[in-house]
């Protein structure tokens, strides 16, 4: 008769797998350099707002190539 081991749900890992963590300094450089470029990201996002708000309340001038989202005189 042939017993099969009981399932686990546990991944199966190698006892030569080369997985790496950051511990002391580095993690902490590691979320310094993660929460500046975040705040870098969102700060330009925010700061593109009002040109980009400025620029959709104009309406095109004739011959005028329009930006996506900007309305057309006969639009208006």
């Amino acid at each position: 008769m042939h017993v099969q081991p009981p399932a686990t749900t546990e991944p199966m890992i190698r006892s030569d797998s080369t997985a790496s963590t950051l511990c002391g300094r580095w993690l902490v450089l590691a979320r310094v350099v993660w929460v500046a470029v975040a705040v870098l990201a969102v700060g330009l996002f925010a700061a593109g707002i009002p040109a980009r708000y400025a620029e959709l309340r104009s309406v095109c001038a004739d011959g005028e190539e329009c930006a996506i989202g900007r309305l057309y005189p006969e639009d208006v």
